[in-house]
């Protein structure tokens, strides 16, 4: 293959297919049977091996490592030892994500028997000199290809995902109707923390092509060590070849040359960067650029909803890891500014119904219902295995370690705590819903829907700046962050604005912000 030329379909390529295959292994075998392994084993000691050879030790806090595609987390659970008997034990926070159900439910019960294994010293699973890491395991139900997630690995794995993808000819619509095998790359490479590796083991793509499709211009990895391709499974002419990338590491080094949110439509056009402190960066940026540079907050590119539904003013709201709310109208320039902001002020101040916040009440609403004598539920008990505890009763230890030093405290800790949310919204969207996860929910939407609705009145107050009179129906509420993306969330967030009189004329959830900006930015260009 050569030119980025795609490989025939084949049902391979199909969710459908292994929805089918995971459900027929559940139904088939025992629990805890991790079944066929792809590849083989000899692909799995391979990436684990490159794994304990490039990944440094850890010191007080957990490496965080996820597969795509996990299936039955053969791969992901091989960091619960270290084939080495000089080896520390290590401390690894290791993420499943997998678009099938059925895959999910078996790397949690193949994670259960393999702990158990490891604790009887079964010789099948380890070996006499193996050395037992200290690891917490999640296992999420997710769409690599759609969501976004608001986090980052230190390592990134996949062992023939991108192989299955590459067999759909099923294009994404969220991402221009290009093929899954086109967004995978760029997609894959935002999961890694800058300067942290993506392994990846192909069997249908020969290194030189994967090298190549990792590394366009824009995905931001580059290739890492060669490793030599070796046959597997027996069969003559067939080869698995094993790549490794870094993520490129966020260098200001004043040479003249960034990479901004968007590409100027005319030469002459603002480059926009997206940066806090606006008026300070933009003091010390413009020397560096041929154009001028306008600094903005993240959430003004959401203000393409405006552009887009040809609407004169909204209200933005981004809720990953963190929160804002910001008021946005078209001037009489016909540009997006920000007319009025709330929150966004970190989670000591602000984050309101972020995926901090909701992991926080989530704890919180857990630890309650502990004390109120109330038996644990399904968040609970996930709440409990998230943080290695017998059960809740032992989480306020966890969230409130005073040995963590400042950076850890305000970084990883906080990291580690928002890890929940995706539990607490699918317990949520349960039936019958979670009542923990339903207080949880319901207490972080509040103070973000007093955000939205104050946001709107204030703006209510004022004419638009052609003097007209605003009014809801000619306003939009636009929305990205893996939290406020999530349908049952936003649905309740917004049923919370409607209950105080406040229902937008249009609703715009955005997957890509970047490209949603753009995307106004022509559909003004085509009205004038």
């Amino acid at each position: 293959m050569s030119d980025d030329e795609e490989l025939p379909p084949s049902k391979l390529g199909t969710k459908e297919h292994w929805d089918m295959v995971y459900d027929c292994r559940a139904d088939e075998q025992d629990i805890g049977d991790e079944g066929e392994v792809w590849f083989g084993e000899d692909s799995v000691h391979k990436m684990r091996a490159w794994a304990h050879d490039n990944l440094p030790s850890t010191s007080g806090k957990p490496l965080r490592i996820l597969e795509c595609g996990s299936g039955n987390g053969t791969l992901l659970l091989s960091f619960l030892t270290t084939p080495d008997p000089d080896a520390e034990p290590q401390q690894y926070h290791l993420t499943g994500i997998d678009y099938s159900e059925g895959a999910v439910k078996l790397g949690e019960s193949v994670e259960k028997a393999r702990r158990v294994a490891i604790e009887e010293g079964d010789e099948d699973v380890i070996d006499i000199d193996d050395v037992v890491n200290e690891c917490t395991c999640e296992w999420r139900v997710g769409d690599l290809l759609r969501d976004e997630y608001q986090e980052t690995w230190d390592l990134v794995m996949d062992k023939g995902t991108f192989d299955a993808l590459a067999l759909s000819d099923e294009p994404i619509a969220e991402k221009g109707g290009r093929l899954p095998s086109q967004v995978y790359p760029e997609q894959v490479a935002k999961l890694v923390s800058p300067g942290g590796f993506f392994l990846i083991t192909s069997c249908n793509f020969t290194e030189e092509e994967v090298i190549k499709r990792y590394t366009k211009p824009g995905v931001g990895l580059s290739f890492h060590v060669p490793h030599k391709s070796f046959s597997f499974g027996g069969k003559k002419g067939q080869t698995v070849c094993t790549v490794a990338f870094t993520r490129d590491k966020a260098v200001a080094n004043g040479n003249g040359h960034a990479t901004p949110v968007a590409q100027p439509v005319q030469p002459d056009d603002p480059l926009f960067l997206c940066v806090d402190d606006q008026k300070v960066m933009t003091e010390l940026l413009t020397p560096f650029f041929g154009g001028e540079v306008k600094v903005h907050n993240d959430a003004l590119l959401l203000g393409g909803g405006l552009l887009k539904h040809n609407v004169p003013w909204g209200v933005a709201v981004i809720a990953g890891t963190g929160s804002i709310a910001v008021g946005v109208e078209v001037d009489a320039q016909g540009e997006v500014v920000q007319a009025a902001r709330r929150g966004g002020y970190g989670y000591l101040l602000g984050d309101d119904g972020s995926a901090y916040d909701v992991s926080r009440c989530a704890i919180r609403a857990a630890v309650d219902a502990f004390d109120a004598g109330e038996p644990d539920g399904p968040l609970s008990a996930r709440i409990s295995k998230h943080f290695g505890i017998q059960s809740v009763n032992g989480a306020l230890s966890e969230v409130l370690n005073l040995s963590a030093d400042p950076i850890q405290a305000t970084n990883e800790q906080k990291l580690r705590i928002s890890d929940l949310s995706p539990a607490v919204i699918e317990c949520y969207t349960s039936t019958p819903p979670d009542p923990v996860a339903v207080t949880a929910v319901r207490a972080a939407c509040c103070p973000l829907a007093d955000s939205i609705v104050q946001l709107a009145r204030q703006l209510l107050a004022r004419p638009l700046p052609d003097g007209s009179q605003r009014t809801l129906q000619n306003a939009v509420f636009t929305c990205c962050g893996g939290v406020v993306r999530q349908e049952a969330y936003r649905r309740c967030l917004l049923e919370m604005v409607k209950e105080e009189g406040i229902e937008f004329g249009s609703i715009e959830p955005v997957s890509d912000v970047a490209r949603s900006g753009a995307e106004g930015l022509v559909a003004r260009s085509t009205r004038k």
